[in-house]
């Protein structure tokens, strides 16, 4: 093996193969004398890679890390000798940053959005000591916080993420990676899937900008950051702790 002549030296345990094609292949890869395994699901640099390409696999795991390390600090949401403004720094440093870490990769449906803001919301309602009894309403709690939606935290992502891409020379792959789409390939009937591409078109729309102009958008990096979003709710009322 070539690797071996160079001094490197692949883990058997750890290498496996995942078939994007959806046309059925009966032929093995080895490597030496080994045959590779071929899995449905990944998980590289900590992220879940799946063979259909859906991020919801991606997306429960990330929740579910945030959430463990959530409870882990239980004491510290609970305690009334820190002050609020100290208790969501901390849950902005380790608990959002786990839930969107590579966040700028996913797609965005009505699913994805619901578990992110419904995550994001239990978790505000305990540092603040709100519970459905106090009927407080979700907008109120963002208020409250000085807090917004993580579906809107990761679309600004998402959108600095893409003009990033765009300014890269054009023949590299993740530049063709935003426009491509299969030259002779031809989708099952019924609605079509939403992708990563379709969500970016939806952030261009949000924001008034033509996908033909994207590349020209993004070049101008200050006039990119300073496109419109939707404004956030500002109204008055009570707020705990």
């Amino acid at each position: 093996m070539h690797s071996v002549k160079l001094g490197l030296h692949i883990s058997l345990e750890k290498t496996k193969i995942i078939q994007a094609s959806q046309a059925a292949t009966s032929q093995p890869i080895y490597l030496g004398q080994t045959e590779l395994e071929c899995v449905d699901q990944f998980t590289y640099l900590s992220s879940v890679i799946s063979k259909d390409g859906n991020v919801e696999k991606e997306v429960n795991t990330r929740l579910a890390k945030a959430a463990t390390v959530f409870r882990r600090l239980g004491n510290i949401w609970k305690s009334g000798s820190l002050g609020l403004n100290i208790k969501l720094q901390l849950y902005a440093a380790v608990g959002v940053s786990t839930a969107i870490y590579a966040s700028e990769t996913w797609k965005s449906t009505r699913m994805i959005q619901n578990k992110l803001d419904v995550f994001h919301q239990q978790n505000l309602r305990k540092i603040i000591g709100v519970t459905w009894k106090d009927k407080v309403s979700n907008t109120e709690v963002l208020a409250c916080t000085g807090q917004r939606r993580l579906q809107d935290i990761i679309g600004e992502i998402r959108f600095r993420f893409a003009s990033h891409v765009m300014r890269i020379a054009p023949e590299r792959p993740a530049r063709h990676a935003i426009e491509w789409t299969p030259a002779d390939g031809r989708r099952k009937r019924g609605r079509p899937k939403k992708t990563w591409q379709s969500t970016f078109r939806e952030d261009l729309q949000a924001r008034g900008v033509i996908w033909s102009e994207k590349e020209t958008m993004a070049g101008d990096r200050m006039r990119w950051r300073n496109l419109p979003i939707v404004p956030q709710w500002t109204g008055g009322f009570k707020c705990y702790k």
